[in-house]
Formats: C-alpha cells, structure tokens, sequence
C-alpha cells in the first residue's frame, strides 16, 4: 500500500511526545513529509521539520524513547551523534540544538522519564551511564550520571522498557526478577531511596515482559506479554491499586505495547 501523501516514510515510528502544539516522533524513518530527516521529527499542526541533522552512527540506528519537559525534548534509542555531536544512545534537543547527556549509556534506550525535579531516567539494556555502573536504568541530574539502587537485572537477558513517574515515585518495567538482591518480576517502583516489588509482579515465563505502564489516580495500568499477575490470570493487562492486582475483564488476546 501506498504511504499517505505527506506523511512519514515506510519505516517504523517507535516513540511519540507532545510538547505545547508541536508532535515528535521518533524510529527508524528517514523522511517526513517533504523533508529529509533521520528518524526524528516535529509535526507543527501543519507541516513536519527536521530537528537539526537528527541523529547518525553505525548500525541499526533508531529512536526508541521520547520524553519532553519545557522546551526540552530527551531523546534515546540507538545512536551515537545527535546532530554531529557525540552523543551515547541518549541525547537532548533544546528547541535548536542538540546537546549530549555527559557521555551517554552503554548500550539501547528503551524508555525515559522526566522527574517533577528534573532529573532524567533512561531504562533499556546497558550496563554503564556515563562510565558509572548501572544495569539497565540510570539517573542524569543534568550534570552526571548514577545508578538507581542496584539497577534491575535477570537471570538471563534483561532489560527495562517502561517508566512512568507518578509524584515521587517512579515505576519500571521490562524483563527482570530482582534489584540483585530482592526479588520483584517485571515491574517495580523506587521511592528514592530503594526499589520494591508490586506484590507477586506480572509474569507466565521467559517471554512475559511488560511493556507499558500508565496511571490514573492511584491506579497503576500495566501492559504486555504476561498472562499472570499477582495470583490473577491476567491477559496481558492489568490493574495494581497500590496494594493488590485486578483484571481488566477477561483481557486481550495478544502482546499489548502501548496504554494511553
């Protein structure tokens, strides 16, 4: 099928933000509307725009993660220059530049999230954050890089695809079993201090990640490939109410990605 005049190119779109009027997006596109672009882009209500040269490097390049706070937008995926400036996986687009956070992290962004106090969370699949040890998720206090906790780890491969902060905590999800020390399965919440498991956590095995998380109130909804949570049969979506897990009716058939 034809692409929609005007509109992305046949590639993927693997992150959205809104900021004001203005929609970014990110993924592996290398154009938007008439303009050429690498896989970053603003949709103005009218018309898309490049964010400087975008990003470049080596390999399977790609947007994964946006988060947007004032007139800042925080980048992350797969990359290693934002707008020719060295910039490891991890990057911020000030409305006309782009800027590196320190060195970047080791390896893929899969997720961000902006705290009420400004710092930064990047989660994904690395192991340093600007040198620092760090498994998976890690803090950028808009002059260095620290680990969160102990980080989150797996038996096997592990990694964190979801944050989402609600007032001082923050809440992350993705493939994992424990901080290396405590047990918690898939999904987690650090109150600044330590990192603390959601009663039995979401899982069903191996392949049973979570990967969206979204809150309404007091209610924290989690999506993804589990059919378990807490001791609910779960169909890849759930309720945590701050003490125990729900169902969401008799659930979805298939891998949820996204919740909104």
């Amino acid at each position: 099928a034809e692409e929609p005049a005007h509109g992305i190119s046949a590639d993927e779109i693997r992150a959205l933000a809104v900021a004001g009027r203005d929609v970014y997006a990110g993924g592996t596109f290398r154009t938007a509307g008439t303009n050429w672009l690498d896989r970053i882009a603003r949709w103005d209500g009218t018309q898309w725009h490049p964010l400087g040269d975008g990003i470049a490097g080596f390999g399977s390049l790609e947007v994964r993660a946006l988060a947007a706070r004032g007139t800042n937008l925080y980048v992350g995926g797969f990359f290693d220059q934002a707008g020719g400036t060295n910039a490891g996986r991890i990057a911020r687009w000030d409305g006309a530049r782009w800027h590196p956070l320190g060195s970047g992290v080791s390896g893929r962004v899969l997720a961000l999230a902006v705290a009420n106090n400004g710092d930064v969370y990047a989660g994904g699949a690395f192991e340093f954050a600007g040198g620092v040890p760090a498994t998976n998720i890690a803090r950028w206090n808009g002059t260095n890089w620290s680990q969160v906790g102990r980080g989150l780890k797996g038996r096997l491969a592990s990694q964190v695809n979801a944050l989402k902060v609600r007032g001082n905590q923050l809440y992350a999800a993705g493939y994992f079993d424990s901080d290396h020390v405590f047990g918690m399965t898939n999904v987690a919440v650090w109150n600044g201090s330590f990192w603390s498991s959601l009663g039995s956590g979401a899982n069903n095995g191996v392949n049973d990640g979570v990967f969206a998380l979204e809150t309404i109130g007091t209610n924290l909804y989690v999506g993804g490939a589990f059919t378990r949570a807490g001791t609910n049969h779960a169909s890849r979506i759930a309720r945590w109410d701050g003490t125990r897990w729900s169902t969401l009716g008799s659930g979805v058939n298939d891998i949820v990605y996204a919740l909104a």
